[in-house]
């Protein structure tokens, strides 16, 4: 049986996406277990540089214990093959883009409490990329609605990551 293949679009660059999703991802390819790519999707404006933008891929350590011994291993995360920044002018037309390709099958996300928060906009989210995670989501859903991906094509997984401020302190 062929490995499952697909596009996961992460919304987010934090730690924890890098150091423990695209981690799994890369395990479950190095395993023939899965086959897909990741596209990385920007959540805020910046106006400085992005360095994942031009290197996607990136070393990773991991350092544990297992069967009670100290291990440490270290390789290269490359699932994510590249990043888009729907804040500026082409990328939001590129994001939107993302909704009609059916192997399109999960979105994760690891937005915090400020990027959910809701902002009111003035215009139809899919003329210009909104400031929030959600009205972005919102967007790309519509247009995958609109796209009428035939042939089951169109299903995707949501996958939120995050944990809120309350829940981190329950969690203590």
């Amino acid at each position: 049986m062929a490995p499952a293949g697909g596009l996961v679009l992460q919304f987010g660059h934090g730690v924890f996406l890098r150091g423990h999703i695209d981690w799994m991802l890369q395990q479950s390819r190095e395993r023939d277990l899965w086959s897909g790519r990741v596209l990385g999707v920007k959540l805020r404006a910046s106006s400085g540089p992005f360095p994942l933008a031009t290197h996607p891929a990136y070393p990773m350590t991991v350092r544990g214990m297992s069967g009670g011994k100290a291990v440490e291993a270290s390789s290269d995360i490359d699932v994510v093959e590249g990043w888009c920044d729907p804040h500026t002018a082409g990328g939001w037309r590129e994001f939107l883009a993302t909704a009609r390709e059916p192997q399109v099958d999960a979105i994760m996300s690891n937005s915090t409490e400020a990027g959910i928060t809701y902002v009111a906009i003035s215009n139809r989210p899919t003329d210009e990329c909104p400031p929030s995670f959600p009205a972005k989501l919102a967007a790309w859903l519509a247009a995958r609605h609109e796209a009428s991906l035939d042939g089951g094509g169109g299903i995707v997984s949501v996958l939120p990551l995050g944990r809120s401020k309350q829940r981190q302190q329950q969690w203590r």
